[in-house]
């Protein structure tokens, strides 16, 4: 069943593939200012991490730019074979749909292990 707060959200979603030769410039550079909310994944389409942001281009361009990243971040970024973003109109309903997401994710891993 979907959340009725998902009937606000204009779902806009766009995926990145640097493993094939994904131009991570012109990718950032159409990216939206507007909120919402980002996926990333690995070649197998396992959820590496969940975030919203305000500013979707600001946010998702941190991780590609910060030279100075911790190697904790540095490692997750090398393991990013997709990107999906979906644009929000608020940066609540970014959260309403960051944590939904986010449970999901928790939820499908828990059943792929059988823990």
């Amino acid at each position: 069943m979907t959340p009725p707060f998902l009937d606000l959200i204009r779902m806009t979603t766009e995926s990145i593939a640097p493993s094939e030769g994904f131009d991570i410039d012109a990718f950032l550079k159409a990216l939206t200012q507007r909120p919402g909310v980002y996926k990333m994944l690995d070649d197998k389409d396992a959820v590496i991490y969940v975030g919203k942001a305000k500013n979707l281009k600001k946010r998702v361009s941190s991780y590609f730019l910060n030279k100075e990243a911790a190697p904790k971040q540095q490692a997750m970024v090398a393991r990013i074979a997709r990107i999906e973003v979906t644009v929000t109109h608020t940066e609540g309903e970014a959260l309403l749909l960051e944590s939904q997401l986010e449970a999901l994710s928790a939820s499908l891993q828990h059943h792929a292990t059988g823990r």
